[in-house]
């Protein structure tokens, strides 16, 4: 399954619509263990916006983990993982 979510947590492994809610994000976290250099993790708004991304600069397979603080964002209408080329994007929710 590409989205699993419980009430603090929603794990991401391939591109999905998340959700069409509106949610209020803590904190976005990608990890990848076998992360190349391009390899990148995109989300839009419901909109089609892009509210965080993240592109690794890694030149050789080593694990990757870029996290961002979105707690003091607003909440956000709909979620899109456009695009996940590699590992796993975890949104944290306030």
């Amino acid at each position: 399954m590409a989205v699993t979510e419980s009430s603090r947590v929603v794990l991401v492994t391939a591109p999905a619509t998340i959700t069409k809610n509106t949610w209020a994000v803590a904190r976005f976290r990608w990890v990848t263990l076998t992360v190349g250099t391009g390899d990148s993790c995109v989300v839009q708004d419901g909109f089609g916006n892009v509210i965080w991304q993240s592109l690794a600069t890694a030149t050789a397979a080593v694990t990757w983990s870029e996290e961002t603080d979105f707690s003091k964002e607003p909440p956000v209408n709909g979620l899109i993982c456009a695009t996940l080329t590699s590992g796993t994007l975890y949104i944290y929710l306030r």
